[in-house]
This record gives C-alpha cells, structure tokens and sequence, in this order.
C-alpha cells in the first residue's frame, strides 16, 4: 500500500494529497527536508520525483546504480527545464543519502544536464507598485 505524500511528507496545508514515495529512505528524507523547514512545494517536489523515479528503477531507489540513473536520465522526455529539476530533486536525495546512509558517494554524480537558460526577473509594474504601497 503506498502512503499518501501528505502522510510521507508530514507537512499540512498547500500540498496536495497523493502517492508517496515507499522507499523508506525517500520516506526519511523527506521528513529531513520536512524538519529543516524546507518550503512545502521543494518537499511536494521532492516526493513526486522520487516516487517516478521508483517507478523507473528495477531495484529500491536508495539501491539505484551509476548506470541506473543514467538509463532514467535518458529516458526522459520532458522539456530540459523539467529534466533539470528531476536531476536535482535526484542529486539532492543521494548526496543527502551519502552523508546519512552506508553510502560513501551518490551515484547520480556526473549525470548529463540539460543547459538551462538564465531567466529575467520580471519587476513588479510601476502601477503595481504604486498599489501595493498605498496599501501598506
């Protein structure tokens, strides 16, 4: 039975409800970045990314080889802008693994990344701007 991510997460409101990572070290990181007070859409994030990646890999997602997540990585096919935010929901998770868990090294190191270009901020508009002051 896989448990929903509010339940795996342990956060309230702004997540929604839904299958959750079963690994047990997906579990536990999440509530790392859940307890280090990480926002509540990095962790909602997190946990959607490492239940795909569940689903992608032949063994638990904590047991995930070099090659592996090469052969994930490959077969993505989303826009690099998403392939480079489940590369970094992965790296993340292993090198936490790496430090917590028996792991020395995370094998998600040196995975091809897609370039993704800087983005403009875009400022609030001069008349935004007047509004929200007169409100203050």
């Amino acid at each position: 039975m896989t448990a929903s991510h509010s339940q795996v997460c342990g956060n309230g409101a702004g997540v929604k409800a839904g299958p959750g990572p079963v690994s047990p070290a997906a579990r536990a990181h999440l509530r790392d970045l859940r307890l280090r007070g990480r926002a509540a859409n990095t962790i909602s994030g997190r946990g959607r990314v490492l239940l795909r990646l569940e689903h992608a890999l032949p063994v638990p997602v904590e047991d995930a080889t070099a090659d592996m997540l090469y052969a994930w990585r490959s077969s993505l096919r989303v826009a690099d802008s998403t392939a480079a935010r489940y590369l970094s929901h992965a790296t993340e998770f292993y090198r936490w693994l790496a430090r917590t868990g028996p792991r020395g090294h995370h094998p998600s190191d040196g995975l091809p990344r897609p370039p993704v270009p800087r983005l403009l901020p875009r400022p609030i508009s001069e008349d935004d701007l007047i509004r929200a002051l007169d409100a203050s």
